[in-house]
C-alpha cells in the first residue's frame, strides 16, 4: 500500500503527464474531433445520448471542447462527462452550453461519492 504522500505525488505526476499529452500539444484540440462531430450530427432537440468511453477519450473530448488544462482531480474508475448541447428548433444551430465532469464518482472502496469533485465548465 502506498502512503498518502506517495499517492499525492503519483497523482501530481499523472496530472502533469496527462496535461502535457492532452492539453498542450498543437494537435490536442483535434484528437476527439471525429467523435465530437458524430455527437453533434446525431443530436436532436429531444435527444438524450449516452456514450461509454475510457478516460483518454474523456480527456480528448475536453481538449476538443476547448478546455485548456487537466481537471483538478485525477480521473478515476467510472468517471463521466456530461455535455449539454443547446439545439435550436430548426435542429441546425447547435452549440455546447455546459460541460459537467465527475472525475471520481466512487471512492477507493467503491462507495458512491457526494459529488464534491464535480467540475463545471460554462461555455460561452
Amino acid at each position: 500500500m502506498f502512503s498518502t504522500a506517495d499517492t499525492r505525488k503519483m497523482y501530481e505526476l499523472a496530472r502533469w503527464c496527462w496535461n502535457k499529452r492532452f492539453f498542450t500539444l498543437p494537435v490536442s484540440s483535434t484528437l476527439a474531433k471525429p467523435l465530437l462531430d458524430t455527437i453533434f450530427k446525431t443530436s436532436t432537440i429531444t435527444d438524450f445520448a449516452l456514450y461509454s468511453a475510457h478516460d483518454y477519450t474523456i480527456l480528448a473530448l475536453l481538449a476538443s471542447l476547448g478546455i485548456k488544462e487537466y481537471p483538478p482531480t485525477v480521473l478515476s474508475f467510472s468517471s463521466y462527462l456530461v455535455i449539454y448541447i443547446d439545439t435550436e428548433e430548426n435542429n441546425e444551430d447547435k452549440r455546447v452550453k455546459k460541460i459537467v465532469l465527475n472525475p471520481q464518482p466512487l471512492d477507493t472502496t467503491g462507495t458512491v461519492t457526494t459529488g464534491q469533485e464535480l467540475v463545471l465548465y460554462d461555455i460561452l
